[in-house]
């Protein structure tokens, strides 16, 4: 063989040795009868999508990526991708080492039951979850939704986490132990349950995740501690930029439990309306030291300690935060301590509404923050906005209000032949709505389209219907406006039209 073409030999075979392999896509059922069976057939890098329709029975539950660096998704999301288990058995089993590049998408795991993780067990692995619903799973023992142990640390991301339930022990939507240390973002846990401690969220054992951006409400301990969330035997969450809302404890905590001893960091975040039967029903705190700034603590109720409860030599630091009753609202046990630091303040924070804790304008928590390294909220809206941080988990948006209102069409004066269609423009506002107003005698009274037809415009135009139309007499003129108002802004405040017009009728 020549020099040249046995050179040309080697450089070929090495590129075929260093060269990528080149990913494959499967799809179930059209390649594979059972997702399993699609998981097993697959090697590193390879694509599965799953077409929609409801997967029940041996091949789709108990799933086993076998370590392999996957993505598993759905064709068209979780609302038509349903994995049902049928009360028996989980969605997934991770044990092999699995890392952040094993990849579930787009999923519905549903009526999975084990004694460990309703729905997903990891053991010593770091899968990557994203866009999946995880409702109505079942424990017998601990982790309703998902279940982590030995240092498994999976990425968890845009989920809904809900009606799960552990039912003897812990945690009804995630339960983490040994050193399991989820990264927990933009997900919702409500509904969530368990009969003993942990109804939303429960870490123990140097259990220390990252939660941030995350609404946790509506989850119950229907026996003991920790409604939303427990950070037991030295485990030290951060928890940002999350509303802590409406969830429930029997005994301690109903937002948050800490104990044994704990020390979760609590920045810009919103606690508000929880309750425990005993005591502390926004944070409890036992032989710990949480740490809270930039939070707003507000109507929690407990019959001591609403809002905060120290106990058993524990400490809290309080910083720029927004707290029911003020430093003498905050109970401490002897030996125990509150370190009040500067920036906080005790009012109401007005926010939107029921079970809307945006803040609303006029909040006495806007530019009454700081910078503690936040720069998005939990819409993700940038902070800061206006002339500083805002305290809790909303940074309010500063939208220009509607203030005036201007006529388009038809011009003043117009002689028309059909039904006039109107126009007109809005300087600015969030969310207007408008009614437009007649009146046939000079400017009063005038009939409106919101008092007597009881119609809400949304749009910037509208045109009179023919049954109206029909009843203006020919060569009458009418007189019109409209009205404004922001539908965003507290109180409301309703703004006319600059001018008047008028038409008449041909």
């Amino acid at each position: 063989m020549h020099r040249a073409r046995r050179i040309l030999l080697v450089l070929a075979v090495l590129f075929l040795i260093s060269s990528p392999a080149i990913a494959t896509t499967y799809y179930v059922p059209d390649d594979f009868s059972t997702i399993q069976a699609a998981l097993d057939a697959a090697t590193g890098g390879d694509i599965i999508v799953v077409r929609d329709g409801t997967y029940t029975g041996a091949g789709n539950k108990n799933l086993d990526f076998k370590g392999k660096a996957l993505t598993l998704q759905s064709e068209n999301g979780p609302e038509t991708c349903i994995i049902d288990c049928e009360g028996s058995g989980r969605a997934f089993y991770f044990h092999s080492g699995e890392a952040s590049t094993s990849i579930i998408n787009g999923f519905t795991f549903m009526n999975g039951r084990a004694n460990y993780g309703g729905s997903i067990y990891c053991s010593s692995s770091s899968p990557t979850i994203s866009n999946c619903y995880i409702r109505g799973n079942a424990a017998d023992i601990d982790g309703g939704g998902i279940y982590c142990r030995d240092s498994s640390s999976p990425t968890i991301g845009n989920c809904t986490i809900d009606g799960n339930s552990a039912l003897n022990y812990n945690g009804g939507g995630i339960y983490c132990v040994f050193s399991s240390s989820p990264i927990i973002t933009n997900c919702i846990f409500t509904e969530n349950w368990t009969n003993h401690s942990g109804g939303g969220i429960h870490l123990t054992a140097g259990s220390s995740a990252k939660i941030s951006n995350c609404i946790i409400n509506n989850n119950v301990a229907h026996i003991y501690h920790g409604g939303g969330i427990v950070c037991a035997d030295h485990s030290s969450p951060t928890i940002l930029n999350c509303t802590i809302s409406g969830n429930s404890a029997s005994s301690q905590g109903g937002g948050i439990y800490c104990r044994d001893p704990s020390s979760p960091i609590i920045s810009n975040c919103t606690i508000s309306d929880n309750t425990a039967g005993v005591t502390s029903g926004g944070l409890y705190s036992e032989n710990s030291s949480p740490a809270v700034n930039g939070c707003i603590f507000w109507q929690d109720a407990a019959p001591t300690a609403p809002e905060i409860g120290l106990y058993l030599f524990a400490s809290v630091t309080v910083a720029f935060s927004d707290i029911e009753g003020g430093a003498m609202a905050v109970y401490a046990d002897s030996g125990s301590t509150l370190d009040w630091e500067s920036g906080n303040i005790d009012a109401d924070p007005l926010f939107m509404g029921a079970s809307d804790y945006h803040l609303s304008i006029g909040s006495p928590c806007i530019d009454a923050g700081i910078d503690i390294g936040i720069y998005e909220d939990i819409d993700g809206d940038i902070r800061p906005q206006g002339e500083g941080f805002d305290i809790g988990a909303d940074e309010f948006v500063f939208a220009p209000s509607l203030l005036q209102i201007n006529l388009q069409s038809p011009t003043d004066g117009s002689i028309l032949s059909a039904p006039p269609i109107f126009t007109w423009i809005a300087d600015a506002g969030e969310s207007n709505a408008y009614a437009v107003d007649f009146s046939l005698p000079p400017l009063v009274p005038f009939w409106s389209t919101y008092e007597n037809m009881h119609l809400i415009i949304y749009d910037t135009t509208w045109t009179m219907p023919l049954w109206m139309w029909d009843r203006i007499p020919s060569g009458k003129r009418v007189y019109w406006r409209v009205r404004g108002v922001d539908l965003s802004l507290k109180p409301l405040s309703v703004i006319e039209s600059d001018e008047v017009w008028s038409f008449y009728k041909e």
